[in-house]
């Protein structure tokens, strides 16, 4: 009956603010109102909102893992010509190993290996036991996973702007690349395996990677790309509960002599 009244009723209002000269505005006024660490709590608001706020920190203080040491995002740390580092490493591996399922699902193919951006990176990993809020933390953005086909030429494109980057970005365990310090390409293998430049390799990465965010235009030209209807932070936080100790550390997978 109110559903039926209220319905009514803005019928109603619709009705007679339509004369047959038009319709007519009205001025309506209101005030700006600051909100600050200094306002005043509504209880009514926090009251209601109370149930909610606890079962939201139950979730996010849930323990997925353990990480045995301290994971920094801290580029000043980088030293020996390595361009990798144990959160990057860890961020990559994880993603890799989860998207690796659902790809093979879709396509019957395996992805060869994982890189993903520097940036995306939002903050450190502490030593002790790891939660779902702390890879909100890390990870804060709502990124969909895809695997893109490509040419081992496309791939050493990508070498070349890893180098030209000098940034540690997430790239996974497949990987060994070593480049010398004139940007030539020493030894670039994926799975042990000297990388061909007609050869095609599946890689996953973000979307906004693949549509050529930070500059990561070597994807552009992919042979094709399949959305694998993941969000890399489900990706981690699945990698995280199956995974009872962290204890990733640089490992040369990429480096400059």
């Amino acid at each position: 009956m109110k559903k039926n009244l209220g319905a009514f009723l803005a019928l109603f209002l619709i009705v007679v603010s339509c004369k047959s000269k038009g319709y007519f505005s009205q001025a309506i006024e209101g005030e700006q109102v600051q909100v600050t660490k200094d306002t005043e709590e509504d209880e009514a608001i926090r009251d209601y909102l109370s149930p909610f706020r606890y079962h939201l920190n139950k979730y996010l203080d849930n323990v997925l893992s353990h990480n045995k040491n301290t994971m920094v995002k801290d580029i000043k740390t980088l030293e020996n010509g390595e361009m990798n580092m144990p959160i990057g490493n860890f961020f990559a591996d994880a993603i890799c190993e989860q998207a690796d399922d659902h790809f093979y699902k879709k396509k019957k193919k395996h992805v060869d290996f994982a890189m993903f951006n520097w940036g995306g990176i939002r903050s450190e990993l502490p030593e002790g036991n790891v939660t779902t809020r702390m890879t909100y933390q890390m990870m804060p953005f709502e990124n969909q996973l895809v695997v893109a086909e490509v040419t081992g030429s496309q791939l050493y494109d990508m070498a070349m702007y890893l180098f030209e980057n000098k940034l540690p970005h997430p790239i996974s365990g497949q990987v060994q690349l070593t480049m010398n310090q004139r940007g030539e390409v020493v030894s670039f293998l994926i799975n042990k395996k000297p990388v061909l430049r007609k050869k095609r390799y599946f890689v996953c990465t973000f979307d906004y990677l693949y549509n050529g965010g930070d500059r990561m235009y070597f994807f552009k030209d992919s042979l094709s790309v399949t959305n694998i209807s993941y969000n890399a932070r489900e990706a981690l936080i699945d990698y995280l509960r199956k995974t009872d100790v962290l204890d990733f550390r640089s490992d040369g997978r990429f480096k400059i002599k």
